[in-house]
Formats: C-alpha cells, structure tokens, sequence
C-alpha cells in the first residue's frame, strides 16, 4: 500500500515537472506585430533585341546566271559600289554606248531643223527621232543596271546567298546589306500596364547579354500605336536608339533594358 502510494505520488511530480517545462517553452517572449517592409518600384525592365540603323535584301532584278561576284561576307561597301553582276554585259555595255551616239545624233538634226528654219515636217520628224532614240537610251541604261547588284548605301554585307555559276530569280535573295553606323533595340516585352508608364524620350540603360560588364545607354525613339498578342497579353513594339557604337555588336544579340522609374 505504501509502495502504490509512493508511485503515484512520483508520477505526479513527475508530471509536474514536464508541465512546468512546457509552460516554460511556450511563454517566451511574446510576438510583436511587423510591418510590412515597402517594396521600390525599380521601374520597367523588358527584354529586347539589336537592330541595325536599316538593312535591305538585295535581289537581281531579272532571272540571269551570275557571272561576277565582287565581295565577301562582312565586307565594307559604299553606296553605289557594284557588288555583283549576272550574265555577260559587254553586249549591254555596248548598246547603252550605241544609244547615247544615237542621242547626241538626233540633237545635232534637230538643231539644225530649228537653226535652218526649216518645213513643220521636218522639224516634227527630227523631235519624234530624239524622242526615240531617247527611249531607246533609258532601256539601254535600264538593262545594264538590271546586270549589276550595287550598293544602295553605305554598309556591311552580313549575308551572301549566290554564287558565280548559279541561276538566281528576283524571288531569290542575293545578298543582306546592314547599316551599322548606329544600332537601336527593339522590345515588344511591354504589356499595357507597363506601356503607358514609358514615354518618348525616357533615357533607358542598356546591358547586352553576350557583353557582360559593359553597360550601354539610349533613348526612346518610338512606341508603336498598334498592339501584338503575345502569349496571350497585349504587348506593344517600342524601339530605342542606342547611344553608344561597339565592334563587338551584331544584329539580334539580346539585351536589358531598364526604363526609368
């Protein structure tokens, strides 16, 4: 009987206790209320990518086999400079000279007709003569520009897609011509809430991917008025010129661009 009771009264102290401990550990300090720490708006931030000042497909402007190709790819070229030329044109050569003769002829006959005074016949023959073979020197000229590939500005050649040999059409490209005396970045990353927070003329900071460490700046050139579905949001195209020039560009790297806030 002792026994029995000297357990029960062990087990109560002992119960005692771990209720002690659990009172202790639950009644620490008490918790304080924490205010939500405010967030900064860091402005708009879209991705985009590299653009030449302008570029062109250049294509041959009649079917023809090339016969000449007189650059390489990556090459510098000025405006007006011939790139290639397609078929033989010493034969075209020779006619547009054949047509300027003819020119200078029929001016010399038709100043004479007026300077001799001659019938209204005769006069309107040697005008409808100048008038022919003035007809005949522009197809002349047009033939012969329609041989050769020129340069309709100032460039690199990025892309070349003929060779010498081979039959080319005017469906095909021949050659892809870049401006790079300036790059601007295209984005169509802004969704409508982020669009109307970005004005023309906000100087923007640029990082390009493949150039870490460098960082470039610009300015909104323009903000299309017409909208893009993408992935299912309403995003419209907004172009920046970049203000800086590097070697190391090329058309389509990606970039950041960070909007002022």
């Amino acid at each position: 009987m002792y026994r029995r009771w000297l357990l029960m009264m062990i087990s109560l102290f002992i119960l005692l206790a771990l209720t002690g401990c659990d009172l202790v550990t639950t009644g620490g300090e008490p918790e304080t209320n924490q205010l939500p720490v405010p967030v900064s708006d860091t402005g708009v931030i879209a991705e985009a990518n590299l653009v030449p000042a302008k570029f062109i497909a250049l294509r041959f402007a009649l079917p023809g086999q090339v016969s000449e190709i007189n650059v390489t790819e990556g090459e510098e070229v000025e405006e007006g400079q011939i790139l290639a030329r397609q078929g033989n044109i010493e034969p075209l050569e020779a006619q547009l000279l054949a047509a300027d003769l003819a020119v200078m002829e029929a001016e010399q006959q038709l100043e004479k007709a007026e300077q001799f005074r001659t019938d209204q016949n005769t006069l309107d023959l040697a005008e409808a003569a100048l008038d022919l073979a003035k007809s005949q020197q522009r197809a002349a000229k047009k033939a012969l520009e329609n041989a050769k590939l020129t340069a309709p500005f100032a460039g690199k050649l990025v892309r070349i897609e003929i060779k010498e040999g081979v039959y080319t059409s005017p469906a095909e490209v021949a050659m892809i011509l870049i401006d790079t005396s300036a790059w601007y970045l295209e984005t169509n990353d802004l969704n409508e809430n982020e669009v109307v927070r970005v004005i023309v003329g906000d100087k923007v900071e640029v990082l390009i991917d493949a150039l870490p460490g460098k960082t470039f700046s610009g300015e909104v050139e323009s903000i299309s008025e017409y909208f893009l579905e993408r992935f299912g949001n309403i995003t419209y195209l907004v172009r920046i010129r970049l203000f800086e020039n590097d070697e190391q560009l090329r058309w389509g790297m990606t970039a950041e661009v960070k909007f002022p806030e």
